[in-house]
């Protein structure tokens, strides 16, 4: 069974008062904000719209994808999984957003349409890491160099220090007497 594709653009107004929910795939090259590596395949979405009990529209769901990064230790692409949870109000100025519960991430539309992509993009560009890293023992070439230029300065340290009584062997410590 294919996977159904979901529309670029929604109406979350809308799609609130009538409690839809949407299913599916959004490619992840639409995405252009994650374009620093090659996007392929899809985020999976799952979303549900309605209006919570003290009225305040909201799209709440999850959103599945693995994206590629590039690893900032050893700059090879590198795949991350992601599944994020989402609650987004909808407002439709700045004083409706601030006034959102704190259980909502605040989404003030300035339209009735939205581009789908762009909201599930947000959420995933808000889910990566700071610095995107493969596990430690992830990065292969940059590990064996490392343990490799540790062992070099460790053997270099080693060379360097000198014996702190060596000064003593050079002095007349005989007594006279």
């Amino acid at each position: 069974m294919a996977k159904r594709q979901l529309p670029e653009f929604i109406a979350p107004f809308k799609l609130a008062r009538q409690r839809q929910s949407l299913q599916g795939g959004l490619p992840l090259a639409r995405m252009s904000r994650l374009a620093d590596e090659p996007q392929q395949g899809e985020a999976e979405v799952r979303l549900e719209f309605g209006y919570d009990d003290m009225g305040v529209p909201h799209m709440r769901g999850h959103v599945s994808a693995t994206v590629q990064l590039r690893c900032q230790r050893c700059m090879d692409a590198m795949p991350l999984t992601l599944d994020l949870d989402v609650e987004l109000g909808f407002a439709m100025n700045d004083e409706q957003a601030r006034e959102l519960s704190a259980m909502y991430e605040p989404c003030v539309l300035s339209e009735d349409h939205v581009s789908l992509s762009e909201l599930i993009e947000d959420e995933i560009l808000l889910g990566l890491p700071a610095v995107p890293m493969h596990a430690e023992d992830g990065c292969q070439p940059w590990l064996e160099q490392s343990r490799a230029e540790q062992e070099l300065q460790v053997q270099e340290e080693k060379a360097e220090r000198k014996n702190p009584f060596a000064v003593l062997a050079g002095m007349d410590l005989k007594k006279d007497k």
